[in-house]
Parts: C-alpha cells; structure tokens; sequence
C-alpha cells in the first residue's frame, strides 16, 4: 500500500463490481485489513482513488476500509437486503430461501 496514495478529489464514478466485492471483503475484516498481495493493481488503484480504502496506520502493507468505503457498503447492503427477511421461509438446510 506504499505506493498507493489518495488524490486530492476522490474519483467521482462509481466502483466497478470487483471494487465493490474487494471492498466487502475488506470491511469484513472489521478493522484487521487484507493483505494486498491477491488483490490486482487496478482494483486496488481505484478503491484508492476513490478514497474507498487506504494502508492500515502501522501496517500500511495492509488494506482497511475508509469511513466512505464502509458507508458504501452499508447502504449497498441497505438496497439489497429485503426489508422482511425475518418472514422469508426457512429452506431445508435452515437458511433463509
């Protein structure tokens, strides 16, 4: 993370969906960070110009979330989580159908 810095202005477009699934597995760490050796440059560029993610303070070879990167997925989570999903049916392996 080194040699990744933010711009001045984040980038304005929107993440692309690798972004966003690297960006979910990142705030999945809850703080712990992923280690960016198997995540590609161009991923990583563009969470980085989008002032998405960032190298962790004392571990900059780790990757965390920004407080935008985590606001997004949150609200993306928001829009695809059913609002009853507490009365979807159970399916036989006992999750949610």
């Amino acid at each position: 993370m080194g040699d990744h810095h933010h711009p001045e202005t984040p980038v304005e477009r929107s993440p692309t969906e690798a972004m966003m699934a690297v960006l979910r597995q990142v705030v999945a760490t809850n703080g712990g960070g992923l280690s960016p050796s198997g995540i590609p440059h161009s991923i990583l560029k563009g969470l980085v110009a989008r002032h998405l993610v960032q190298g962790k303070a004392g571990a900059p070879s780790r990757v965390v979330h920004t407080k935008l990167g985590l606001k997004l997925v949150r609200e993306e989570a928001a829009r695809t989580t059913p609002a009853n999903i507490d009365s979807l049916p159970e399916t036989a392996g006992g999750g949610r159908a």
